[in-house]
Parts: C-alpha cells; sequence; structure tokens
C-alpha cells in the first residue's frame, strides 16, 4: 500500500493543534475516496455531513475541489515516484 501526503499542512497552527488534525482529516478523505471510488462531491452530502460531525460539530471538512485537487496531486507524485523505480539503470 502506498502512503499518502498532501504535502506541507495548512498554516494555520493553533495552540491545540487543530491543523494537524485538520490536514489528517484531509489526507484521509482523500484516502478514502480514491481507493473506494467515491465521488469528490460526498463531502458536500448533508447526510455525510451530518454522520463526520456527530460527536464533534467542527469536525473539518475539506470542498469537493480540495479533495480533487488532493487527489491530482497525490497522483502525480505517486506516478513520478512509481516512474523512478521502474528506470532501467544504463550501467556499463
Amino acid at each position: 500500500m502506498l502512503s499518502i501526503t498532501l504535502g506541507r499542512p495548512s498554516s494555520t497552527l493553533t495552540a491545540d493543534g487543530s491543523s494537524s488534525v485538520r490536514h489528517e482529516s484531509r489526507t484521509e478523505i482523500v484516502k478514502w475516496c480514491a481507493e473506494n471510488l467515491r465521488p469528490f462531491k460526498i463531502v458536500s452530502d448533508q447526510g455525510f455531513q451530518c454522520l463526520m460531525k456527530t460527536g464533534c460539530p467542527g469536525y473539518y471538512l475539506p470542498s469537493p475541489a480540495t479533495v480533487s485537487r488532493d487527489v491530482k496531486a497525490v497522483f502525480v507524485r505517486t506516478h513520478t515516484r512509481i516512474a523512478k523505480l521502474l528506470q532501467v539503470s544504463t550501467l556499463p
């Protein structure tokens, strides 16, 4: 299984570390959408939002555009890593 990284977390950091939680939330939603072929707009679904915010009303949910952008970025980085792994060495 490949690990997913979205780059650096958002620059806003609070004393309780919410920036890190926000970044982890984005990462997990991107992973879930990509691995389970979920549409990016699912994060806008009222039922999904209600479920995700149950017990934690301030839970961060990215927009569909953010999920789409993040999935594309992960794809590009993964494609580049795999291409490097598959290159054949041309030693004399």
